[in-house]
């Protein structure tokens, strides 16, 4: 038969389970740490930075391979999207903020105060800068053919019967 379930798609299945609860504790664990931890703890220069970068690269792999709902809901929503946008602005924009503006004034927000200003020039940056550039980007970019957007047909294979799959390509109707 052409129809079934191999033991490989049950191992894949467990594996899948198995990083989406990985993913799971290492969101919570960077939670936990972005509530109880101090930017000048030791343990985070001990190789607390490094188990974050694990963490978030867990995070990262579960989400592009195979999202679980909860994780795929988070990441779609319209906040953390609209950081995607303006992230490689905040990365290029934050320092400057952070060492050149001071509001000493406000006490305990300082860093809030400096975020808000950070987040508006990335913003103001994406706004005026990005877009256009990312609109030359489509404007210049080679056209794909017919044939580098997908082969016109369909490889079936069989999965249970034990023989190995055929490289043969079916045609599809138009």
């Amino acid at each position: 038969m052409f129809v079934g379930v191999t033991a490989d798609e049950g191992r894949e299945h467990k594996k899948q389970e198995l990083l989406g609860l990985v993913s799971l504790l290492s969101a919570s664990c960077f939670l936990y740490l972005l509530r109880r931890s101090n930017f000048t703890d030791e343990f985070l220069y001990g190789g607390g930075f490094s188990l974050i970068a694990l963490m978030a690269g867990v995070v990262i792999l579960v989400a592009a391979d195979s999202p679980p709902r909860i994780l795929s809901a988070v990441l779609q929503t319209r906040l953390l999207r609209c950081f995607g946008k303006i992230s490689y602005g905040l990365y290029l924009w934050h320092w400057l903020v952070v060492r050149s503006t001071s509001f000493y004034y406000l006490g305990y927000w300082e860093p809030w105060a400096k975020l808000v200003l950070a987040i508006g020039i990335s913003s103001a940056s994406f706004c005026l800068i990005e877009r256009r550039f990312n609109r030359l980007k489509t404007q210049f970019s080679p056209r794909k053919t017919e044939y580098e957007s997908g082969p016109p047909f369909v490889v079936i294979e069989p999965v249970a019967s034990g023989k190995p799959p055929s490289s043969v390509p079916i045609p599809l109707a138009n």
